[in-house]
């Protein structure tokens, strides 16, 4: 007899629940703590839940310098400067802001990446998709009359952010995707 699989829609959306609200909790904890306070704990949290799962799951961790020299790089672009950034940014932007500016990760993924040839060129669907990410975007800043807050100091931090998000993941792929890491390892490694 073959398990019955859990449907997919729950889990995916109480993983929207914590990333999406990931935002107000930045904002509310810059109420009391400044940025590096909001960071540092958000680090130490996803390494102490991550490395637990490597150990209990036996997986391999980098013995190379050169290897967590690399890692290190992917860290500080994949976690310290974006939450860093978001923490600064949302002193002088709304959480919802902050979220749909983040939303644009993708977008700047695909434009870095043909953009430092790490991709040779964009394909009818990724265009596609640019084109409705982008609109979507503009549109989503019209109606709620926050697009003058894309252009300010905060926003521009978040903007940083979501791009620091996108170089890392080219970084990644380059440089550590392929090496005999699994994501978690890799992802319990950037965090500590």
């Amino acid at each position: 007899m073959r398990p019955v699989k859990q449907p997919a829609l729950p889990r995916l959306g109480l993983l929207a629940l914590i990333w999406g609200s990931s935002f107000l909790w930045i904002k509310l904890a810059d109420r009391g703590f400044s940025p590096v306070q909001v960071t540092f704990p958000r680090l130490a949290l996803g390494a102490a839940v991550l490395l637990p799962v490597v150990l209990a799951r036996r997986e391999a961790v980098p013995r190379s310098a050169a290897l967590w020299a690399r890692i290190t790089v992917a860290a500080l672009f994949a976690n310290a400067v974006p939450y860093l950034l978001f923490a600064v940014a949302e002193r002088s932007v709304d959480s919802s802001t902050a979220g749909i500016i983040n939303a644009t990760t993708p977008l700047w993924t695909v434009v870095l990446a043909v953009a430092v040839r790490h991709q040779k060129s964009v394909t009818g669907w990724q265009g596609a998709g640019l084109l409705v990410g982008f609109g979507g975007a503009l549109l989503i800043f019209s109606s709620w009359r926050s697009a003058s807050s894309v252009a300010s100091p905060g926003g521009l931090e978040c903007l940083a952010a979501s791009v620091s998000y996108a170089i890392s993941y080219i970084y990644m792929d380059k440089f550590l995707a392929r090496r005999g890491m699994s994501p978690i390892a890799l992802s319990a490694c950037s965090a500590s």
